[in-house]
């Protein structure tokens, strides 16, 4: 019985790719990266930006930008004690609160995006949460 070289060479690729998938499997693997909270918290400070500078230019949003994951919840809490009354307005209509010197407002974010928001009381005054 004569074996083709066809079907040698046939036999010969199949046993390689059987062989590259296996060892494939046993390479590390990336870790994922770590998912993001389900709650933050961002203080309204009489912040840097603030000092010398007028009404106008009111506290801060601190921290500036922070990340939730789906679901996730961000609360609000107005520690200015300076300026009293900050707002928390969403640029895109999700959300428009009018916070007392020690109120807090929670958002519960429910889709993915980056979602901006700021001040309309004074004009430096902005933040943005990034939903993953």
């Amino acid at each position: 019985m004569r074996i083709s070289t066809r079907i040698i060479v046939s036999l010969i690729a199949g046993g390689v790719l059987l062989l590259t998938g296996m060892l494939g499997g046993c390479a590390p693997k990336q870790a994922p990266p770590p998912p993001e909270p389900k709650t933050a918290l961002v203080n309204i400070i009489n912040g840097p930006n603030a000092i010398g500078k007028g009404d106008l230019y009111g506290g801060e949003f601190f921290p500036h930008d922070i990340g939730v994951s789906v679901g996730g919840t961000v609360t609000w809490n107005n520690t200015d004690s300076v300026h009293g009354t900050q707002d928390v307005i969403s640029n895109d209509g999700l959300f428009n609160q009018k916070l007392e010197y020690g109120q807090s407002f929670s958002y519960t974010f429910t889709q993915n995006g980056t979602f901006n928001y700021h001040d309309d009381l004074h004009d430096n005054m902005d933040g943005t949460v990034v939903v993953r």
